[in-house]
């Protein structure tokens, strides 16, 4: 029986036309629209490798879902550029993974081949047999097996490979082992990193001679005393931070924000005090670190208030500005006689749309009514100030918005 033809407009003879198009057309962008909405994966297999223009070529990439037309492309491109977006990007399957890891030339694309594979076997085969550290560090990273992690932590020659084992690893006593033998101060940190043992963590964070060991220690840290005594000896700055951080008692943090002779520390200590007093003191410190820490917990806003308009600095006027939450008191930064940056801000994170409609129409700076436009809801202002604004800009951006609300609503049809 003879097949009826296809109606001129039916999909499938559409996807023909698109695909010749996509295929043959002497003009890219055009091309590149074709491919858009090109279905045909056969089609789109033969543009994503052969077409001229890396754009089009992309798009190709991006429509393309089969995979055993991803994994011949991933396998045969000579293209690496082409084959390492399609291994991180589009292909799943796990038998071409497999053959990309093990086979691919280049390391980049080995490794994107490496962290999706689910074979643990194979993963292991790559963890020790790779020549390239950079592969080896994410199949190590991605095995499960403890005993073989345990034998690239210690063997491995790269010091990134141990420490992607290392971080795996959950055998106490050879974590332990590693702190305190391997060479790499990365890798001995990471292992510090995954001990439980509180007294152990401890010595390792009063005794171990790298600050960066230290460190990690008194990240895993509880325990009040120890932290203060960590707070109060270490010689370096960062360590200080860390136990200080970690520290509850306000009596302790009061003291270290005071007296430590690094600000950093002392921010640290500010950021977690809760005495409004204190605060409103600290608030006028000379750093701007510890002027912003004191901001965390103040309740004062008044205070918060007067610092988003009128401190020097602008990260402290900023970080003010984040700490308010009140429409009203957001309203009243946006409004006052401050810098710029303080009132777009302040704008940015109104949501009243009466207050909103106000400074996207009113005010007499244009970075002042774009920041308002960019969140108003009301389409007949927009379209207003689409063709009102005296600034380009201000006009583009409503105009934009309109746009991309109708884009939305077509979409939803």
């Amino acid at each position: 029986m003879a097949t009826s033809p296809q109606p001129v407009d039916s999909p499938a003879t559409a996807q023909v036309f698109l695909a010749e198009i996509a295929i043959k057309d002497i003009n890219w962008t055009i091309r590149r629209q074709a491919v858009w909405k090109l279905t045909d994966q056969t089609a789109l297999a033969k543009v994503a490798v052969e077409d001229s223009n890396e754009e089009v070529r992309f798009a190709a990439r991006c429509r393309l879902n089969d995979q055993s037309l991803l994994a011949k492309i991933a396998l045969e491109s000579k293209d690496w550029t082409i084959r390492r977006h399609v291994v991180w990007h589009k292909l799943i399957d796990q038998t071409a993974l497999a053959k990309v890891a093990i086979e691919d030339s280049h390391e980049d694309i080995r490794s994107a081949a490496v962290s999706k594979l689910t074979d643990q076997s194979l993963l292991a085969k790559v963890a020790v047999e790779d020549e390239s550290w950079v592969v080896r560090e994410r199949a190590a990273g991605n095995l499960t097996d403890q005993s073989l992690l345990a034998k690239i932590a210690v063997e491995d020659k790269d010091a990134g490979v141990r420490k992607a084992a290392v971080m795996k690893l959950t055998d106490q006593a050879l974590l332990a082992k590693i702190a305190v033998e391997d060479e790499g101060k990365y890798v001995c940190a990471a292992a510090v990193g995954n001990l439980t043992d509180h007294s152990l963590l401890a010595t390792f964070a009063v005794e171990d001679k790298d600050e960066f060991v230290r460190r990690a220690a008194v990240m895993k840290l509880t325990d009040q005393a120890v932290l203060a005594k960590i707070a109060d000896e270490d010689e370096d700055a960062d360590v200080r931070e860390a136990a200080v951080k970690h520290l509850s008692d306000q009596a302790l943090l009061t003291r270290f924000a005071a007296e430590d002779k690094d600000p950093v520390v002392r921010a640290a200590a500010v950021f977690n005090l809760t005495d409004q007093a204190l605060l409103t003191k600290f608030a006028t410190e000379e750093n701007e670190f510890i002027r912003r820490a004191a901001l965390h917990n103040m309740t004062d806003h008044a205070l918060i208030v007067k610092i988003a308009i009128g401190d020097v600095n602008k990260n402290v006027r900023t970080t003010a500005v984040w700490t308010l939450t009140d429409q009203a008191l957001l309203a009243q930064v946006a409004d006052a006689d401050a810098p710029c940056d303080v009132r777009a801000l302040a704008v940015e994170r109104l949501t009243d749309q009466a207050r909103l409609a106000k400074f996207a129409v009113e005010d007499r700076y244009w970075n002042i009514r774009c920041a308002a436009v960019y969140h108003l809801t009301d389409e007949a202002l927009l379209a207003k100030v689409a063709v009102e604004d005296e600034e380009e800009h201000v006009r583009r951006s409503a105009a934009a918005i309109l746009n991309e609300k109708s884009l939305r609503v077509g979409q939803s049809l």
